[in-house]
């Protein structure tokens, strides 16, 4: 079978999406499984130091009285 040129430059598209021409139109899909790797990612998450720490210590009316998690 031949490709036509329209199925070589969908073939081709950069866009991080597979197309794929169809009898109804044009078929989109990813590339990859949305969010591979952010698991792990997070897991690498390590604060490189703890400057913060002493502006968490404070709290306020609002905090003590009305913030809900």
């Amino acid at each position: 079978m031949k490709a036509t040129t329209v199925e070589l430059a969908l073939s081709r598209w950069p866009y991080g999406l597979v197309i794929q021409p169809s009898a109804n139109g044009l078929l989109l899909r990813p590339r990859r499984k949305a969010r591979i790797g952010w698991a792990k990612a997070f897991r690498d998450l390590r604060p490189i130091s703890d400057e913060i720490a002493p502006v968490r210590q404070f709290s306020n009316q609002f905090d003590a009285e009305e913030w809900q998690w």
